[in-house]
Formats: C-alpha cells, structure tokens, sequence
C-alpha cells in the first residue's frame, strides 16, 4: 500500500503526448500542486520552482544565442580587437559591434585596440572563431 504509493508518487512517471497540465492553474500552481502532493514544505516548493525558471530561462538563452550566432558564421563582420589573449589558443579576442566575442586566428598584438574585419568561420564548444580578412 504505503510503498507501492510512494513508488508512483516519486519514482515512476510518465510521458504523454500532451502537458495534462490543470487549466484553472497557472504554470507556478501546476508544479506547486505536484510537489504538494509529495508532500514538500512551501518553502522547499518556491525554491525548486525558481530553479527550474531558471534553467529553462538559461536553456531558452542558450538556443537564441546559438541561432544568432550561427545566422552569423560565414561573414564578415567589423571586430574591435582585444589586449588579451584567449587563454587556452593565445589567440587574440575580440568583439563584434553586437557584442559576439570572436577568437581571432592571430597573436600579432599591433593589432590590438583597432576596429578589423573578420569572417566568423566556426562556432564550437560556445566560442566564435574568426580569420581577419
């Protein structure tokens, strides 16, 4: 009895095709209902639906920033080149007036503090790579 509710309640779930989701309830109540019912604190409740806000926030973020990053790849764009070198290639840094921040295929620091143009060739592990043109 106890167990095999407890098993359903916390351990098993399901997938359906549809959100099933309480119409009459806000998003917020709907998640606070489930965690309602297994019976955590209301405190506990905030704290797990503001963390799960926050990484959908991130997630929706992380997908615009790939998309426009990747409409850019294979242009050329104007790059205000950086004193600092990328940490892990010594390549120097540098960014667009959209504020993307571009690894440049050069260590030639007399190019530092000038406006360049760069073809953004490749975006990988979250970082712009570019060749000055």
């Amino acid at each position: 009895g106890d167990k095999l509710n407890k098993f359903r309640r916390e351990d098993l779930g399901f997938i359906f095709q549809d959100f099933n989701l309480l119409d009459t309830l806000t998003g917020y109540e709907n998640i606070a209902l489930a965690l309602t019912i297994q019976g955590r604190k209301p405190k506990e409740i905030d704290d797990k639906i503001k963390e799960l806000r926050a990484d959908i926030v991130k997630e929706i973020s992380r997908k615009k920033y790939d998309e426009f990053v990747n409409k850019n790849i294979g242009l050329v764009k104007e790059v205000l080149i950086e004193k600092h070198p990328d940490k892990n290639s010594g390549f120097l840094k540098g960014l667009t007036r959209n504020y993307l921040s571009v690894v440049l295929n050069s260590k030639d620091l007399n190019l530092t503090n000038t406006l360049q143009p760069v073809k953004l060739e490749k975006y990988e592990n979250g970082k712009i790579y570019g060749n000055l043109v």
